[in-house]
């Protein structure tokens, strides 16, 4: 736990110097404040609700209620595969774009189900043209080829989850 947190400050750092958001925190919203999202994903992987009680009590204490009710849902939903198992269950779900709380290539980000109907153009998703580190969206086979186990949101109905 002691190198998960370790990780974490180091992240909060890196993503720092990419985005600025310790020196312009007024620049970030709630959902896309980079700092809330690496807060949550090591308590998410950590099941350390402390740690994010904490952050969101002393940097948006006003959504703190509300946040930690869905991250009590979140959680329950959070499950860390192998890459076999990962492959299986995204195939048999048919999924076609996962979306990641922080950098995709980090073995530690969370990825959620981006749902898409059948008629849904999955391009506009896959090809997005920016340097940002979160929020990301990969096509599950892209996200598997560079791990040996991936944390996925295995939520399939799509309740409590923002349609992008």
């Amino acid at each position: 736990m002691k190198n998960e947190k370790i990780n974490m400050d180091a992240r909060i750092l890196q993503y720092n110097l990419h985005y600025g958001f310790m020196e312009n925190p007024m620049m970030f919203n709630f959902e896309y404040n980079p700092h809330r999202l690496i807060v949550r994903n090591y308590a998410l992987r950590n099941n350390h609700i402390e740690v994010y009680k904490g952050y969101l009590l002393n940097f948006f204490p006003d959504r703190a209620t509300k946040e930690l009710e869905q991250f009590g849902v979140d959680i329950l939903h959070l499950k860390y595969f192998n890459k076999g198992e990962a492959s299986k269950w995204l195939m048999t779900q048919d999924v076609k774009v996962l979306q990641s709380d922080i950098n995709a290539d980090d073995q530690d980000a969370v990825f959620n189900i981006v749902y898409l109907s059948d008629q849904d153009d999955i391009n506009p998703y896959l090809n997005e043209d920016n340097d940002d580190f979160i929020l990301r969206h990969s096509c599950p086979n892209q996200v598997l080829k560079s791990r040996e186990k991936i944390w996925l949101d295995t939520r399939v109905d799509g309740i409590g989850l923002q349609f992008l």
